[in-house]
């Protein structure tokens, strides 16, 4: 049976000031979920949480080279009946463009990263993207999710059912599940950073764009009972290198329950093992017409899988010249900001396409469904 996120409660009743170094949570020395004390935990609607960050990090210039923001850390229980840690950074924008709220609240996208493998530091998730979207006004929290062990996943694979396991990759699984917890974070606390909570765009890069699908309610059974949760908080999705038809057999039924608007991001050389760039873009065929979803294709075959995290590395490797490869990525991260911008600001799907089409030029297709 598929999950969904629940409705938002309203768990703070007041709005700290961003100007107040106060801890996000409740700092104090109180029992670990593993049995040892854990300093700056608080217990929030069943989920421990660790953070030393305050208010104050949380809304300072939100790039790297700027300093780290806040890292939070939480833990919930697993398909297993075992204790997971997921660790995200919050990055807020060193200055907030058009899509501020009233109550000075921007919005956030949540970002998932590639590789099978997973990451413990949520410092090297989405660096590229996030100062994209931070120079754009925008929030952003990268996720880091680990990966497991051979006994760990042989245990989720029992437990989901999912079988011969040394075919099957537990992040899968596992990162719509951690996201759902970062979401209920934002929804509990993002307020107190400046973020809006009713502007959730959720997005990744390759593994991350699986995850990305999943939430979004793409249809990924293992057994007849257990598949990865959608929910229903984020209002648009990014999904940048998305998984492809074949290497998935993925099949139009799979998107019966997509009901909000994606943006694919893949091209002409992003192909990776198994996946063939053009397998990728058969993807977008399968999405409905309703609602409006696009997709950037980079015909060039320069356009490696890199160039789609915001990379030039790829690109210049495959022969791309240095300026051909700055453009593309820079139309990329354009293309996704502007997207953003739309879903945001309730701006009308078809003026996005018509401003995106209007100022392509090169090597760029432009769809739409």
């Amino acid at each position: 049976m598929r999950t969904s996120g629940g409705s938002r409660s309203s768990i703070l009743t007041t709005r700290l000031s961003a100007g107040l170094a106060v801890g996000l949570l409740a700092v104090g020395c109180q029992p670990g979920l593993r049995g040892e004390a854990t300093e700056a935990t608080a217990t929030t609607a069943g989920l421990a949480v660790s953070t030393t960050a305050s208010v104050a990090d949380v809304t300072a210039p939100a790039h790297r080279s700027a300093g780290r923001n806040g890292v939070v850390e939480l833990f919930y229980e697993d398909v297993t009946g075992a204790d997971r840690a997921v660790r995200f950074e919050v990055r807020m924008p060193a200055a907030v463009g058009d899509a501020v709220d009233a109550d000075g609240e921007v919005p956030v996208v949540v970002w998932s990263h590639g590789g099978s493998r997973g990451k413990d530091d949520p410092g090297r998730v989405g660096e590229t993207w996030g100062k994209a979207f931070n120079e754009a006004g925008y929030a952003f929290v990268a996720v880091a999710h680990p990966g497991r062990s051979a006994e760990e996943r042989e245990a989720v694979c029992d437990a989901v059912g999912a079988s011969p396991c040394e075919l099957y990759n537990t992040l899968y699984w596992d990162r719509p599940h951690d996201v759902q917890q970062v979401f209920d974070w934002i929804d509990e606390r993002g307020a107190e950073a400046g973020i809006d909570a009713d502007r959730i765009v959720y997005g990744g890069h390759s593994a991350g764009a699986i995850s990305t699908m999943v939430v979004a309610g793409v249809d990924w059974v293992f057994d007849d009972e257990l598949a990865p949760p959608s929910d229903d908080r984020p209002i648009a999705f990014v999904t940048a290198s998305p998984p492809g038809v074949e290497a998935r057999s993925l099949t139009e039924d799979r998107f019966d329950e997509l009901d909000r608007p994606m943006l694919f991001l893949t091209g002409k050389g992003d192909s990776t093992g198994s996946t063939q760039a053009t397998d990728r873009r058969a993807t977008f065929s399968l999405l409905p017409d309703d609602p409006t979803s696009f997709m950037l294709w980079v015909d060039h075959g320069a356009a490696r899988h890199d160039a789609f995290n915001l990379s030039r590395s790829g690109c210049q490797r495959a022969g791309g010249s240095a300026e051909q490869c700055r453009t593309m990525v820079r139309t990329i991260a354009r293309v996704g900001t502007e997207f953003v911008d739309t879903v945001t600001t309730d701006g009308d799907p078809s003026t996005y396409f018509d401003l995106v089409d209007q100022n392509l030029s090169g090597p760029f297709d432009w769809h739409h469904t």
